[in-house]
């Protein structure tokens, strides 16, 4: 990989895009709220979480709450993809850092 190829791989890597340019297709991702003061959330706007019934009865009366809970929150305005797996064992490799071995290719 040349220079100027693992240059424009950091880039698309680490240049935070719009929730606009997010498509089903693009896939999990880790998405950002600016300015960051928490990890990244990881997933896609289409996460349903899960919906949660509770019912309290209080004197002889009964009261049902229903909430969803997990899933997409809804703040985070811009993305990034999700590092891959053998950009990071070249790098390791490159590194010295682990052998060329990893994930079972040979030397």
């Amino acid at each position: 990989m040349s220079e100027r190829d693992k240059i424009a791989a950091w880039d698309r890597l680490h240049t935070a895009r719009p929730l606009s340019e997010w498509t089903e297709e693009t896939g999990d991702v880790l998405w950002w709220a600016f300015p960051i003061q928490e990890p990244p959330y990881v997933g896609s706007p289409l996460d349903l979480g899960r919906e949660i019934v509770i019912t309290l009865i209080v004197m002889g009366k009964q009261t049902t709450i229903t909430r969803d809970i997990g899933g997409w929150p809804g703040y985070h305005t811009h993305w990034t993809p999700l590092p891959s797996a053998w950009m990071i064992e070249g790098r390791a490799i490159e590194a010295g850092a682990i052998g060329a071995t990893a994930f079972g290719r040979p030397e």
